[in-house]
């Protein structure tokens, strides 16, 4: 097994940080959560801190099922960014926390792209660096 490169780093390190801060929310936030949604943001804090911390170290070893994992990890970062708002500041209204979402989503779809051109799970015929 090859070293990652910087790259693969840096996501590693985003995933780490994300999940850690995940896990904290979550679990702080859910035994006092005042309503529905505040429950699923406290569920999809903990989802996103666990699968961003396997994803992480699925990185590191440059392992392709890696990329299964930032995906779950991106689709609870998206909607855990889009119901929060809606969740503790319901007259922040939904344009916002749509807006919040698009952009968390746009970061997640670039980080998961790189990690699969990264690992190799590229369409047949594309070349790879990772490869």
């Amino acid at each position: 097994m090859k070293a990652p490169g910087f790259g693969l780093i840096l996501v590693a390190a985003f995933a780490i940080g994300t999940g850690i801060n995940g896990l904290y929310n979550g679990v702080t936030d859910l035994p006092r959560a005042h309503n529905a949604l505040a429950t699923m943001v406290g569920v999809l804090n903990i989802t996103m801190g666990l699968t961003g911390l396997a994803s992480a170290a699925l990185i590191w070893r440059q392992h392709r099922a890696a990329a299964l994992l930032v995906v779950l990890w991106g689709a609870s970062a998206v909607a855990a960014s889009v119901l929060a708002p809606r969740a503790y500041a319901p007259e922040v209204g939904w344009p916002p926390a749509i807006l919040g979402g698009v952009v968390t989503a746009a970061l997640v779809v670039t980080v998961v792209l790189y990690v699969r051109w990264r690992l190799g799970l590229t369409a047949t015929g594309e070349s790879s660096p990772a490869s």
